[in-house]
């Protein structure tokens, strides 16, 4: 039996730009942390703790770059608190489509802050969840830079896409032992649509037609 194939949407991230940071932005939980822009406009947020505001502009924090659809941010970490965070904001596949699943993926770089998080759901114009917060996915910096990916799966029942929703995906700063910048990269997020059923029967209905006149000349 033939299955309709998958097609692969990268997200289109916002445009290059120096980020205002927003104080309070790395809260005690990932569900914070979207709770925070899941009503604002498609757009890149980051911000720090309230003792980090003043500290902002140093080394170059807060600086969001996109190139092809590949986003990279520079936050830093702060001594015994959380550090920087940013959460992005994005549209999604056309009205209509049906999503299989959306994977959020960047590259951590070694720092010397640890246990942050990544998050990701879906919500609808009015900010309510649409598709369950995916189980958050903790990771650490390492000593080399490495992928880390969290996705939401919808394939047992495909997500119709509706005109107002939005992805929110982001990283939820950690603690450290040491004031660091560092610079996030290779970020994307990716959406897997599927035919609809309606459609991907005609398919397989047309394809039928066409190897049966072919048999029978």
């Amino acid at each position: 039996m033939m299955s309709a194939q998958a097609a692969t949407i990268v997200a289109e991230l916002p445009e290059s730009q120096s980020v205002s940071q927003t104080a309070t932005m790395a809260r005690t939980s990932g569900q914070q942390l979207l709770d925070k822009v899941k009503g604002l406009q498609n757009g890149i947020y980051a911000g720090g703790n309230n003792n980090s505001v003043g500290n902002w502009t140093v080394n170059g924090e807060g600086t969001w770059v996109n190139q092809d659809d590949v986003g990279s941010i520079t936050l830093c970490g702060r001594s015994g608190v959380a550090g920087s965070s940013f959460a992005m904001v994005l549209g999604g596949p056309q009205e209509g489509d049906s999503v299989s699943s959306i994977t959020f993926s960047c590259n951590t770089p070694s720092s010397v802050i640890s246990s942050y998080s990544m998050v990701l759901a879906v919500y609808d114009s009015t900010g309510t969840l649409v598709e369950e917060l995916s189980k958050i996915q903790d990771f650490s910096f390492t000593s080399t830079s490495e992928t880390t990916t969290i996705s939401l799966d919808m394939s047992a029942a495909p997500l119709t896409w509706e005109e107002g929703y939005k992805v929110v995906a982001g990283v939820r700063g950690g603690a450290g032992g040491a004031t660091s910048a560092y610079t996030i990269t290779g970020i994307q997020v990716s959406y897997e649509t599927v035919p609809e059923p309606a459609a991907a029967s005609l398919g397989l209905l047309g394809l039928g037609a066409m190897l049966l006149r072919r048999r029978r000349s």
